[in-house]
C-alpha cells in the first residue's frame, strides 16, 4: 500500500476507539500505525484480514468496510 492511501486509511481507523488489526500473511498490525501498515508491505492484490475489538466493533467493521470499498483501496469478502 503507497504511504497516501495508507496515511488515509489509519487517520480514519483513529477515529474509532475500538482496536482494529490488519492482518497480512506476513505480520499483524494495528490499523491505526503508520509505520505498521507501511511496514506490513501490503501488495496490490494481497489478502489481508481485518479485526475489530471493542465497542462497537460490528459498527466500526461496517464504516471500515465501506471506507475500503467507497475508495477503491480493496473489496468486501466476508467469511
Amino acid at each position: 500500500m503507497h504511504l497516501r492511501p495508507a496515511g488515509e486509511f489509519c487517520t480514519e481507523a483513529a477515529k474509532y476507539s475500538c482496536k482494529i488489526t490488519v492482518k497480512t500473511a506476513r505480520k499483524e498490525v494495528s490499523a491505526r500505525s503508520l509505520l505498521g501498515v507501511i511496514g506490513a508491505m501490503i501488495q496490490c492484490g494481497e489478502e489481508i484480514t481485518l479485526t475489530f475489538e471493542g465497542e462497537d466493533a460490528e459498527d466500526v467493521a461496517r464504516s471500515m468496510t465501506k471506507y475500503i470499498v467507497d475508495r477503491g483501496i480493496g473489496k468486501e469478502v466476508i467469511d
